[in-house]
């Protein structure tokens, strides 16, 4: 077994196994997802690796393992290569086909390889040519990730009173958060799909749902995070350097929002989607109610990774689904039962990809392809209705046991089904209206005011919450929108909402917003 402390043998596996998940890492280096999950990875392709080189020396002691070690790294970069070579070769969907061009190519690669790595110009150009890689992605990666660092985390303070008095009545605060759920006028517009039967039922259950609703940011992290901190954390002219960066430690590491239901005796609980990596839970909250993964149902970074390889094609990974009453039964499950309950729950759905049949039954594996010709509005219909069921017997489910219980279903933005994502100057009206029009439903305590047209923005959702729990007039803020490319947070822009909805840039990217 001396044979497998060889250097050569050691590089190898060292530099194939470090290469699929580097280039990975420094290709989506904009999510920002730790180095730690990417080297445990990584370790673990390279114990495969070492085990299997280690039956090779115990059952074939006359194989050169260092040719055995070049040729299990030829299969360990074919399979992480796998859906970037093979789209040239095979077309997506023929699954039988591109797993056996696949096979085909790999085994001739094999073949090769073996062929060459006992001799040594093979071995040094190789191991060079995949060092440099590995060494000039990491570098970049850690400039980026430290230029990211670099920048101040923006904050905000709401301007609300000091808690005066734990309030006598403190009922359960659910806040559901339904991913890309646009308005139901907006839905109807562009998918088709009928909503109003579920909202008529939120309204006999004691919602209002305002024909007027509105978010400030079009994308989820920055939404959320300014519905949490009551005001608009990110402004054009700002230091943002990366949307994660900036928007996830008021999301889920400390808000206004987490920090006054504790101030006021509450228990800060949260259901992740499941599905984005940046979603898992934080510092901010005391319970975390995590839906359960396994190796082939995870988040959306393990299945970005499975997809790089043939398991694509073999349909058998798939992301976690969360929906609401799932998530109910987590929360509940988690919780103290004798403490007032603030719980936060982010379902993915009805965001892509699709996860529901027309009949409402789960798809096996959950996907849509997004390319050309591909019915995205279909899809989207479906699993709107699907998800708005699921939340309507999640409700009827919490009002039955909790006739106090104060409940929002909110939307962290609209739909965008042309797919397309023009600078922020060149969106039309009827596509500002889409994204930034969502679902709003809110079931307050009795008496509590909504005629201001302002409680129908999401921003100052729980100012009008903490001002009902504390029997006080709320202290509402005026409704402001921006727009920016994704991965481009230096064209943040705000928009012009002096006529209503969300219009055309009012101030230009560089200058301070108001």
């Amino acid at each position: 077994m001396r044979r497998l402390l060889d250097p050569w043998v050691l590089l190898t596996v060292a530099l194939s196994s470090l290469l699929p998940f580097v280039g990975f890492s420094y290709r989506f280096r904009h999510e920002l997802v730790g180095a730690v999950v990417y080297l445990h990875m990584a370790a673990i392709v390279a114990a495969v690796q070492c085990a299997a080189l280690a039956v090779v020396a115990w059952r074939r002691p006359s194989v050169d393992l260092v040719r055995a070690a070049f040729v299990s790294a030829a299969v360990v970069l074919s399979v992480a290569s796998f859906d970037a070579w093979m789209d040239l070769l095979a077309p997506r969907g023929a699954a039988v086909l591109r797993l056996g061009v696949w096979a085909a190519a790999t085994s001739l690669a094999i073949w090769g390889v073996w062929r060459l790595a006992d001799r040594p110009w093979f071995r040094w150009g190789t191991s060079i040519f995949i060092g440099v890689l590995v060494i000039t992605q990491a570098v970049s990666l850690g400039a980026y990730r430290m230029w990211v660092a670099g920048a101040d985390v923006p904050t905000v303070d709401p301007g609300l009173p000091p808690v005066a008095a734990v309030p006598a009545s403190r009922p359960d605060v659910w806040w559901f958060v339904l991913d890309m759920m646009g308005r139901p006028d907006q839905v109807q517009l562009h998918t088709g799909a009928d909503l109003r039967p579920f909202v008529d039922d939120l309204e006999r259950h004691g919602f209002v749902v305002p024909d007027e609703s509105w978010v400030s940011y079009p994308r989820t992290v920055f939404s959320l995070s300014s519905t949490l901190a009551m005001g608009y954390p990110f402004l054009p002219g700002g230091d943002l350097r990366n949307e994660f960066a900036a928007g996830t430690p008021l999301l889920l590491d400390a808000n206004p929002t987490m920090d006054r239901f504790r101030a006021l005796g509450y228990q800060v609980a949260y259901a992740p989607a499941g599905g984005p990596h940046w979603t898992h839970c934080g510092a901010a909250v005391d319970v975390c109610a995590e839906p359960p993964t396994s190796p082939l149902r995870g988040d959306e970074l393990q299945l970005a990774l499975t997809i790089m390889s043939p398991v694509a094609d073999l349909a058998v990974a798939d992301t976690v689904h969360a929906p609401p009453s799932d998530a109910l039964v987590r929360v509940r499950a988690a919780v103290d039962p004798d403490r007032p309950l603030f719980a936060f729950v982010h379902v993915l759905s009805p965001h892509e990809p699709a996860r529901y049949r027309p009949d409402c039954s789960l798809l096996d594996l959950a996907g849509v392809d997004e390319g050309p010709g591909t019915d995205r509005a279909a899809h989207y219909a479906t699993d709107a209705t699907c998800i708005a069921a699921d939340m309507q017997r999640t409700v009827e489910q919490i009002v039955a046991e909790d006739p106090d219980a104060v409940i929002i279903i909110q939307g962290d933005h609209g739909t965008k089904l042309d797919g397309r994502w023009e600078p922020p100057d060149q969106w039309t009206a009827a596509q500002l209206t889409e994204r930034f029009a969502i679902l709003d439903a809110l079931r307050l305590p009795p008496g509590c005011p909504l005629d201001d047209p302002r409680a129908a923005a999401a921003v100052n959702t729980f100012r009008l919450v903490f001002a009902c729990l504390e029997g006080r007039s709320p202290d509402l803020v005026d409704y402001r929108a921006f727009n920016w490319s994704p991965r481009e947070i230096d064209t943040l822009v705000e928009l012009d909402t002096s006529p209503g909805p969300p219009g055309p840039p009012a101030v230009s990217a560089n200058e301070p917003g108001r």
